[in-house]
């Protein structure tokens, strides 16, 4: 007998009728929603600090990440840039806007982001702009915390598992 885990009766619900499942399917339930509690009073300490700097709406950007190469089939760093570039340029004249950026690979974004680098960190700057930058080839922070911290989260994702636990967590 074979086992096969998957979060969602919907997931077990395709598996099946596509006739690639195992001949058992348990739906477990999301895997880091136990996160979702440690993770608000640390969100909550975030929205804070952008709120003390001026920002009354906070925005966060979930970015799965980008490759040199548009031909390598996954979303090109120019188009990364541009994505970076669109929201950096709304927060740097709108005072009254926050945004938290949440990368799936921060080792790699300025480099990614190329040009708008300098843009990042003149958004950094005004300290209504928050990078996630731990991690090196992921980011080791659950994307519902830089949810939480928003009004609203934009996941620009390839999969949308981030997207996913921010709204399970309660974010728009």
């Amino acid at each position: 007998m074979d086992v096969h885990f998957a979060f969602s009766p919907m997931v077990s619900d395709l598996l099946r009728l596509s006739g690639a499942c195992a001949s058992q399917v348990v739906a477990t339930g999301y895997v880091c929603d136990r996160g979702f509690t440690g993770a608000a009073p640390r969100a909550e300490r975030l929205r804070a600090t952008l709120k003390e700097r001026g920002a009354r709406f906070i925005a966060c950007f979930l970015d799965e990440g980008s490759v040199p190469n548009k031909k390598d089939g996954y979303r090109a760093d120019g188009y990364a840039a541009e994505d970076y570039d669109f929201l950096l340029t709304k927060l740097l004249k709108d005072p009254d806007l926050g945004l938290i950026l949440k990368p799936k690979n921060p080792a790699t974004l300025r480099q990614r982001l190329g040009p708008v680098s300098s843009e990042l960190e003149a958004a950094l700057a005004t300290g209504r702009c928050y990078l996630y930058e731990m991690g090196t080839v992921t980011n080791t922070t659950l994307p519902c915390e830089a949810g939480l911290a928003a009004d609203v989260t934009i996941g620009l994702l390839v999969g949308e598992t981030a997207s996913l636990e921010c709204r399970l967590a309660g974010t728009p």
